[in-house]
């Protein structure tokens, strides 16, 4: 079943109660009623603006109609509206903001976690200063004067320093790193092909920038880059296997578990942000997993996958929670991708595994993160090695994991 085929109830309930908050002209204090005819309206092809703090519909802006194919205005008054509505109960999760932009906003206003928010956003500020003129990324190059000159960027590596970066919060809209994010975006636009593949030759290549640009669209609600990441998502699902798996090569038949499991991550993050995804995609993967939980990229994979194929199923489901502990347990300290996926798929878990998890990621990265000039934000191989690739991965990775809890949100809540 693809879900976009006509508006999803989140959409009529969040455009039910922006239109109640727009009749009235009700205060921050005040439940607005009902409107007099309710009209369904998708917040994703229309984003209006909210009603002011002292009551009265905000004016609209001089750069509320803008011609097609260039930037929207930004949300900063969105946020204050959905903030309003929100407090009065009249809509439902997460209000005109979409899931990822209200589990993302949270992120400002948790002070316990201020010092390690403020780590990640230093890692965030290093990875933005090694941007090429172009608007990609290169892991190669002097750190003291960003990248080597003749350095073509990539796709995957373009699509990681956008995760990081987004995952701070910033976006092409919001934050210090608009043009930077926006550059960026636009980088992996312009090399997306007619197919949708941003790397026609590795599948892994593909999945990194696709998850990035899937994320931009779901934090931003931006149509600048809807059809990207749209395209993106296609792709990936038809590149699955008549056995549920992927192949982590164009000309490969047999299924990967890396690239099947990297491919249902994104699936299951496009449906959180209400792009078109056949949910059939995920039963289909699960059986091919089976039982096994060997590593963190299929422990995320399938809890997200049995979050959405069947949400009673996961908060039940003690193999997942085991194996997510164990994980922990025996965790590597230079498993850095391990411990980003482990504590994402913790998160989704909840209870006690994500309390142990949210305990012991981030536990020893702000002591070891870099000062000064030529360094600072970053941080230094885990292997010892003085290595430009490895110190850019390893700062995105941890970037990324500081802000676990605020990257995606639950799929399925406790009752």
């Amino acid at each position: 079943m693809i879900w976009s085929m006509r508006p999803s109830r989140t959409s009529r309930i969040v455009a039910l109660a922006v239109a109640a908050c727009l009749a009235c002209g009700c205060g921050r204090d005040e439940a607005p009623p009902a409107p007099a005819i309710p009209v369904a309206v998708d917040r994703r092809a229309e984003r209006r603006a909210p009603p002011s703090r002292g009551g009265r519909a905000a004016a609209p802006s001089a750069d509320a109609a803008r011609a097609p194919g260039t930037e929207e205005p930004e949300a900063d008054a969105l946020r204050d509206g959905a903030e309003s509505a929100r407090e009065t109960g009249t809509v439902g999760f997460s209000g005109p903001l979409s899931p990822l932009e209200d589990r993302r906003a949270r992120r400002g206003t948790d002070l316990m976690r201020r010092p390690a928010a403020l780590a990640a956003d230093r890692a965030a500020d290093w990875i933005a200063l090694r941007q090429l003129a172009d608007g990609g990324w290169t892991r190669r190059g002097a750190a003291t004067t960003g990248p080597a000159d003749g350095d073509a960027p990539d796709a995957a590596t373009t699509g990681l320093a956008l995760l990081a970066i987004l995952s701070t919060g910033r976006t092409h809209q919001t934050g210090d790193q608009k043009e930077c994010v926006k550059s960026g975006l636009r980088r992996l636009r312009t090399t997306q092909l007619e197919d949708g593949a941003f790397d026609a030759t590795s599948f892994p290549g593909h999945v990194v920038p696709a998850l990035a640009m899937v994320e931009a669209y779901g934090v931003t609600c931006s149509v600048i880059f809807k059809d990207a990441a749209q395209r993106g998502v296609n792709y990936i699902r038809a590149k699955q296997l008549d056995d549920g798996s992927w192949a982590d090569a164009a000309d490969a038949t047999s299924g990967d578990r890396a690239a099947t499991a990297a491919a249902v991550t994104v699936l299951a993050v496009a449906h959180l942000c209400e792009l078109e995804v056949d949910r059939t995609a995920f039963p289909k993967a699960l059986e091919w997993f089976g039982d096994a939980v060997p590593d963190a990229a299929t422990i995320l994979a399938r809890v997200l996958a049995t979050a959405i194929a069947d949400p009673e199923a996961i908060r039940n489901d003690a193999t997942l929670r085991l194996a997510c502990d164990r994980l922990l347990d025996e965790l590597r300290s230079d498993d850095l991708e391990g411990r980003l996926l482990g504590a994402l798929a913790a998160f989704q878990l909840g209870g006690e595994t994500w309390r142990r998890w949210d305990e012991a990621i981030g536990r020893d990265d702000l002591a070891m993160q870099r000062q000064g000039e030529t360094f600072g934000g970053s941080w230094d191989p885990s292997d010892g090695r003085d290595d430009e690739d490895t110190r850019f991965r390893e700062t995105a990775l941890r970037c990324m994991t500081l802000g676990a809890r605020y990257r995606w949100p639950r799929i399925v809540r406790d009752p």
